[in-house]
């Protein structure tokens, strides 16, 4: 249904060769170019009445949907180097990172389309960081007793509860 959406184009009901009656007026595939199709709805029905449904819309693509120097400088960062070629290669995005020094075939593949124009320049752009890692949270303050009762000594044990002024932990009859 994805494929479909993406290409416009439909294939016919699988092994569908007699139409039968008892599904009346029903508008099953028959495959072929559909230009405007714009929703797809799948539905898959198992043994044991498991059954799952998909409803997608297709969504149109305006420009280009890849910052092509951001994915460059992102690829440099994680390989630390500055020689990297992006490829198509057999559908998946490959990245060489030295390749012509490090491969004896060479590099293999259609060329990335994003990312071309920026190949072999230097480096423009910060590289993309790790978002910040949050500092250790401070040690609380120690709980002060409250004067109706004593602390629980083991503190925090399962069968202890916490008490009403949220201070600490009052002992069960276990403790």
């Amino acid at each position: 249904m994805f494929y479909g959406l993406l290409t416009k184009r439909i294939p016919p009901i699988a092994n569908h060769k007699v139409a039968d009656e008892e599904l009346g007026n029903l508008n099953l595939s028959k495959g072929g170019d559909y230009p405007n199709l714009t929703y797809g709805l799948r539905f898959g029905a198992g043994f044991g009445s498991q059954i799952g449904l998909s409803f997608v819309r297709a969504w149109p693509i305006v420009g280009e949907r890849i910052d092509g120097k951001r994915l460059l400088s992102w690829c440099r960062s994680l390989a630390g180097s500055q020689d990297i070629q992006l490829r198509l290669l057999a559908k998946k995005l490959v990245a060489y990172v030295d390749g012509d020094d490090n491969l004896h075939g060479g590099i293999q593949g259609e060329v990335y389309g994003s990312t071309a124009p920026y190949e072999g320049l230097p480096q423009q752009e910060a590289p993309v960081e790790p978002p910040p890692v949050e500092s250790e949270l401070p040690e609380p303050a120690p709980a002060t007793t409250c004067s109706n009762h004593n602390p629980c000594k083991r503190r925090h044990c399962p069968d202890c509860y916490r008490c009403g002024c949220q201070a600490h932990w009052i002992p069960s009859r276990f403790c």
